[in-house]
């Protein structure tokens, strides 16, 4: 599969045209998905450390499953039957640029005012159970409120530590807290902070995340409609055009290999050498509340990209309001009644347990693989965890490429089995042997899970569904892909958060063998129950 855009110097001036307006749709599906790209691994790393509660985060997260939802029935049903495709598509990224670009202005800024956040090292207990003592690096001393430690527990592996000779295998039991400052003391150079104090504001975080959402999801449907309408062979050419979403989603991760960077540990260029300098640069990534604050500029890269593709959209061909019909209305009706089918109704809800095991790793894995300080296991520089996940979207790129043949050679069902066992693989590693060389490669499944089942699944549907219905049961598959199984995850991933976590370190171990079973779950129902007939229904 072809992965630069076209080349037409030696072409007709009709075949240029089209060259040109392949070379248009490229660019539009590498600003559609490099907005989401940029900030939703990293967002399940930073909006939880902004300091919201359990039902907070799930309406937060909640949010883009909402616009699934709405996707599903007015994009499909209002949308891309009132207005045309590419001035919906400019409308719509020019509202949720903005709303998106609003999120990274809501945090407080970090320093040590008071209203400001901060994070310490807890080093001992203050004069209760729920406060903890620390000190800044400018020697300013920091009382926090609001912990709950276990004390004799924390004290005694305080000592275990300071004892252990092997440095490998120390495990600093002092935690790093993030507080709001709410006092401030100038002549006993200390500050007092409450570590439950949120670091944004919830109701307007919430309502851009919303808004957002409710633009953007709808337009994943609509840059699909308006490449299928424009090429002329949309069978062979719509392809190499959707590889360049994922190129886009890939490529989002990138500036925060700058971002992220430490500079003020970084020495003089002078003193190293470019390449050596680089190198050190490269690989020094900022931690604690410094982190934090680079972090929220997620949102400003995704929405300056939606801002650009808000213009672009209206140099797209004109891709006029398409006809409604009576049948379309009730196409989705039509589609849901296929659930009587044995298959489909096992296949809706093996996508359903994959949705939510996929979304999961989402969920958990960016803190996961980042720094010890900040939270992680795997100790990965917090600037390169971006592009370590997205190792993932190369392996898709490779594995759509072979897709056909392995469907051909192993059929529906077992290429849908390996695809969910993937999963299970990816989350047993993670669980039992979180070495970095190790994590690191396992993320190759991510992109073969993600081809194998759901590209196999949107196969299937194309290929057994009647086609008055088939639109509407994309559709359907879509709402549990994005909507109902990543709304369930984010749901339950909050519980077994709040389960697993002891003295603010959460038990990884304990959290990923939820997603393993789950996955496993699914391949079972998948291997002893979905027999779909050897012919098309229709």
């Amino acid at each position: 599969m072809a992965v630069q855009p076209p080349d037409d110097a030696d072409a007709t001036p009709s075949s240029r045209r089209n060259g040109g307006v392949r070379l248009s749709l490229c660019i539009m599906m590498f600003l559609q998905f490099f907005i989401w790209g940029a900030w939703f691994e990293l967002g399940f790393d930073y909006i939880p450390k902004l300091g919201f509660s359990d039902w907070q985060l799930q309406l937060v997260f909640g949010a883009f499953n909402v616009g699934a939802l709405v996707a599903l029935f007015f994009s499909a049903q209002f949308a891309d039957r009132k207005f045309a495709a590419e001035k919906f598509l400019a409308f719509s990224h020019l509202i949720g640029g903005l709303a998106i670009m609003g999120l990274a202005f809501l945090q407080a800024p970090h320093g040590t005012q008071t209203g400001n956040y901060n994070s310490v090292l807890i080093v001992g207990q203050g004069d209760s159970d729920s406060r903890g003592v620390g000190k800044l690096a400018n020697g300013t001393n920091v009382t926090v409120d609001g912990l709950a430690i276990n004390w004799p527990e924390f004290r005694e592996k305080l000592v275990q530590f300071d004892k252990e000779p092997d440095v490998a295998k120390k495990k600093d039991p002092r935690p790093m807290v993030t507080f709001v400052v709410t006092n401030r003391d100038l002549k006993l150079g200390e500050i007092t902070g409450d570590a439950k104090a949120s670091l944004a504001p919830f109701w307007p975080f919430f309502l851009l995340m919303l808004i957002h959402s409710l633009f953007y999801v709808p337009t994943i449907s609509i840059t699909n409609s308006i490449a299928f309408a424009n090429l002329s062979d949309p069978s062979r050419q719509f392809g190499p055009v959707r590889v360049w979403g994922t190129i886009g989603w890939i490529a989002a991760s990138w500036p925060f290999i700058f971002i992220l960077v430490d500079w003020a540990r970084v020495p003089a260029m002078g003193e190293l050498g470019f390449i050596n300098w680089i190198g050190t640069a490269l690989g020094t990534s900022i931690q604690g509340a410094a982190a934090l604050d680079m972090k929220r500029y997620i949102f400003l890269v995704a929405g300056i990209a939606s801002l650009v593709l808000a213009a672009f959209s209206l140099t797209l061909p004109h891709t006029p309001p398409r006809k409604a019909t009576g049948e379309d209305s009730l196409a989705w009706l039509k589609a849901m009644k296929l659930l009587k089918h044995p298959f489909v109704l096992v296949l809706f809800l093996v996508t359903f347990i994959d949705a939510a095991v996929h979304q999961s790793f989402f969920y958990w894995t960016f803190t996961f693989l980042g720094p010890k300080a900040d939270g992680g296991v795997v100790d990965i520089p917090s600037n390169w965890v971006g592009p370590v996940m997205k190792i993932g979207q190369i392996a898709e790129i490779v594995t759509m490429l072979f897709l056909g043949y392995v469907l051909k050679t192993f059929g529906w069902r077992t290429t849908m089995v390996f695809g969910v066992l993937g999963h299970a693989a990816r989350f047993a590693l993670f669980a039992y042997a979180p070495e970095k060389e190790l994590a690191i490669a396992i993320n190759v499944l991510h992109g073969i899970c993600y081809a194998f089942f759901f590209a196999t699944v949107y196969i299937f549907v194309d290929e057994y569904f009647p086609k008055d219905v088939r639109s509407s049961a994309q559709g359907l598959f879509n709402v549990l892909i994005l909507g109902l199984g990543p709304f369930a995850a984010n749901f339950a991933c909050g519980k077994l958060k709040d389960a697993y976590t002891t003295d603010k370190v959460l038990n990884y171990s304990g959290v990923f063998q939820y997603s393993m079973g789950a996955a496993l779950l699914g391949a079972v129902i998948l291997a002893v129950f979905f027999h779909p007939p050897k012919r098309k229904t229709s």
